[in-house]
């Protein structure tokens, strides 16, 4: 039975302040998806212009289609 919860993940990195423009060093990332295989995670932050957006963490190597990932 699914649960209506939502699961969050906290990753820690001493590089999180610097890409993802906050002060600290940790981040909770809302689980979408996990099996034995994959993790999909999102995030929200204020964007460039105080919007506040979600984004989707993917591989670097993973292709997908029009976007552009900055790293």
């Amino acid at each position: 039975m699914a649960s209506k919860e939502n699961n969050f993940i906290k990753i820690i990195s001493p590089q999180l302040p610097q890409l993802l423009n906050i002060e600290k060093d940790y981040k909770y990332f809302k689980i979408l998806y996990l099996s034995k295989d994959t993790l999909k995670i999102s995030f929200t932050h204020k964007h460039y212009v105080n919007q506040v957006r979600t984004d989707y963490l993917v591989r670097e190597d993973l292709d997908v289609g029009n976007r552009y990932f900055h790293h």
